[in-house]
């Protein structure tokens, strides 16, 4: 049986909280509200827009650890069979993405790849991943 969605609540500038602990990432209610706060945060201009490339590094980083906690999480084949291909799906476009953003001519990809990945893992990130890795690991891939 799936739990309900927990109430939430919006402060005076539409970000969104979980309504009975008041927090953006509640443990109890095992809910982030992270990413739209932040994507509401540069449409009303109280923090810089980031740009195309930042927002595919922030993107990959994301899924990474998406897919790396699902595995971490127990085994539960009714969700992960799917839930893990499709994730591994959006992962291989991210980086395709981001391959013809550097094809394109756009700089700062090393970077904004570091800082993703330092933002969603903290001193863990023994994942880190960098252009040369990206590209030996997706040559074969279409994108």
């Amino acid at each position: 049986m799936t739990e309900p969605m927990p109430e939430t609540m919006e402060d005076e500038h539409g970000r969104i909280y979980c309504k009975d602990h008041q927090k953006e990432t509640c443990n109890i209610c095992r809910m982030s509200f992270e990413m739209p706060n932040r994507l509401r945060e540069e449409e009303l201009g109280l923090r810089p827009k980031r740009s195309d490339v930042e927002k595919v590094a922030d993107d990959i980083a994301l899924m990474i650890k998406s897919l790396r906690n699902m595995t971490a999480a127990g085994p539960r084949p009714d969700i992960q069979v799917g839930a893990g291909a499709m994730g591994r799906g959006l992962l291989k476009d991210a980086i395709g993405k981001l391959k013809r953003l550097k094809n394109g001519g756009s700089g700062g990809i090393e970077e904004a790849l570091n800082n993703a990945m330092e933002k969603e893992f903290g001193k863990e990130r023994l994942t880190l991943i960098d252009m040369q890795s990206i590209g030996e690991e997706t040559s074969t891939w279409d994108v």
